[in-house]
């Protein structure tokens, strides 16, 4: 399927493809390779097409990356600065952490469907300033680290445009919880139940009492003659 989705909304990019930004200027980057987008650490990234996992590897720049083929496997995708399920989204990676994969269940030929969490965000890496996704496209396996890369945000806008929007698993599992919120914070609504008419509601006191009410009700049912 030709479905692709942006990881956040277009609201949370810090840093567009191709810019030199002061902070690249700096510490003498080249243009931006991908896209970033920081929505909060530890926000679970959706995966942003169907595919396969073709790579997890620590990079000292990159921090821990993700690499994925799109379905006709055109493209790669890589993700990057990801944080590491068991030291959290500043892990300093295999030779000071001792980790071996961010991930927790996510692994090498794992197939990737749209919207599917792949990830958390982090801060790993030498080149992240602060949690985000940096996100990228090739069409190498390791144009992630180098080589040609692509506009990213611009061709995921080109697919919705000719595809249409998705809805990922993780939108579909806050719309689940919010449902379930709003179901369990409803008060109950009353049962109707027919109730037999009759003139007492209240218990007869003394015996006398009980005796009219006995006859009364077998009265309205017929019994006795009025």
């Amino acid at each position: 399927m030709g479905h692709w989705r942006h990881p956040f909304p277009e609201s949370t990019i810090t840093g567009t493809f191709g810019e030199r930004s002061a902070y690249r200027i700096k510490h003498g980057l080249g243009p931006h390779r991908g896209v970033d987008y920081a929505p909060g650490v530890k926000s679970l990234i959706p995966a942003v097409t169907n595919g396969k996992v073709e790579l997890i590897q620590w990079s000292s720049v990159l921090g821990w990356v993700m690499v994925q083929s799109s379905a006709s496997r055109k493209y790669f995708i890589g993700y990057c600065h990801l944080s590491c399920g068991k030291h959290g989204p500043f892990c300093q990676g295999p030779q000071v952490s001792g980790c071996t994969t961010p991930f927790k269940n996510l692994k090498l030929g794992d197939s990737i469907k749209v919207g599917q969490p792949v990830g958390r965000v982090g801060s790993t890496g030498s080149a992240s300033s602060g949690p985000h996704l940096h996100i990228t496209l090739g069409k190498d396996l390791k144009s992630v680290f180098y080589g040609k890369v692509y506009d990213i945000q611009a061709y995921i806008n080109k697919q919705i445009k000719k595809h249409g929007k998705v809805t990922d698993a993780v939108q579909t599992r806050e719309k689940e919880t919010k449902k379930v919120t709003q179901k369990t914070d409803k008060p109950a609504e009353p049962t109707e139940v027919e109730r037999c008419e009759t003139d007492f509601d209240e218990p007869p006191k003394g015996i006398v009492a009980a005796l009219r009410m006995i006859l009364k009700w077998l009265q309205k049912l017929g019994v006795t003659q009025k």
